[in-house]
């Protein structure tokens, strides 16, 4: 599991309250991904974080974050080397549709 400090959000959270300044130069679309993205980001952050003192996380919270964090990683890779967000970021359904595809 990456420690909270090598998953970078502080651009974001210094500027969030801005994001919808930038939707006269960008799509509309790619900043509801930027906003979907990275409030997945800070949600898997919070359950790394409280994970990391001890505190009480759901199963589901801790499953969430087992079958995702890889996605995010990747998700963030695409968005350094293309320069944009391309959707779907995160698709949740995808991974329970090929479970039940598999039985």
């Amino acid at each position: 599991m990456p420690a909270t400090g090598t998953i970078p959000t502080v651009i974001y959270e210094n500027n969030a309250g801005n994001v919808g300044l930038l939707k006269t130069w960008r799509n509309p679309a790619e900043l509801s991904d930027v906003v979907s993205f990275y409030s997945e980001v800070l949600r898997y952050k919070s359950i790394i974080q409280r994970i990391g003192e001890g505190e009480e996380v759901s199963n589901t919270n801790q499953e969430d974050l087992y079958d995702h964090i890889e996605t995010i990683s990747e998700v963030r890779y695409r968005i350094v080397e293309n320069e944009e967000f391309e959707a779907p970021l995160i698709d949740h359904d995808s991974d329970d549709d090929s479970e039940e595809d598999g039985e």
